[in-house]
């Protein structure tokens, strides 16, 4: 996972990334930010489209940037964090 994208969400701000696995599951598409195409033109597009959409619209940021930050105090708090690597690492060690 992205500490970079956790860390913004953690502190409020919405995301646009680059919709890539490890993104989508940090990221809810249009609830907590946006995730944006790789490689292609509409892609970024999309990107510029929604940085001027955050920083036009107040309202819509600020929905955004409260459901980030309520995604990751519910679902990556650090305690939950240690204990998913704990199993992740218990598994593939066994």
């Amino acid at each position: 996972l992205s500490p970079a994208v956790i860390d913004a969400m953690s502190a409020g701000v919405p995301v646009v990334a680059s919709d890539t696995p490890t993104n989508r599951e940090l990221v809810v598409a249009k609830e907590t930010g946006y995730l944006i195409p790789l490689g292609t033109r509409s892609g970024r597009a999309a990107r510029a489209r929604n940085t001027d959409q955050l920083f036009t619209d107040a309202q819509s940021a600020t929905r955004l940037a409260a459901a980030a930050r309520n995604r990751v105090a519910e679902e990556f708090d650090p305690a939950r964090m240690v204990e998913w690597y704990e199993e992740l690492y218990t598994d593939v060690c066994t």
